[in-house]
């Protein structure tokens, strides 16, 4: 390459003479082991870099979790809630309704063992009403 480009053959000579030369040797030692070292600095400030961003990108995606968890879990509570008052609201109404028919029957004259066998209730039920 150097005998078919000229000026790569001179950058050539010149690094033979810099390199057999004791001081121009030392000197660009010293500037590679400077340039190793700031290379080092700059991975290793790049890595604490990169664990301080990734542990603060987790606390705040943590706290982003635990608050849509949140919105999530109350969400689901509440329709959870309604779903068992109505149910329990409905059991409460039949069982309200079985009660009327019982207190009306009675009062026709029927005797408590058909007013239980048509309403379910039990004959104590029935004698309390």
């Amino acid at each position: 390459l150097a005998e078919r480009n000229p000026m790569i053959g001179k950058v050539v000579g010149v690094i033979k003479q810099m390199s057999e030369d004791e001081t121009e040797r030392a000197y660009a030692e010293a500037r590679e082991k400077e340039r190793r070292i700031r290379i080092g600095q700059l991975s290793y400030a790049r890595n604490e870099g990169l664990e301080e961003g990734e542990a603060r990108g987790v606390k705040i995606g943590e706290a982003r979790g635990v608050k849509i968890g949140r919105v999530e879990g109350e969400a689901r509570g509440v329709k959870i809630g309604r779903e068992e008052g109505r149910e329990e609201g409905r059991e409460e109404g039949i069982a309200e309704g079985k009660r009327e028919i019982a207190r009306n029957l009675k009062r026709q004259g029927m005797d408590a063992q058909t007013i239980a066998s048509i309403t379910g209730l039990s004959a104590d039920e029935i004698g309390k009403l």
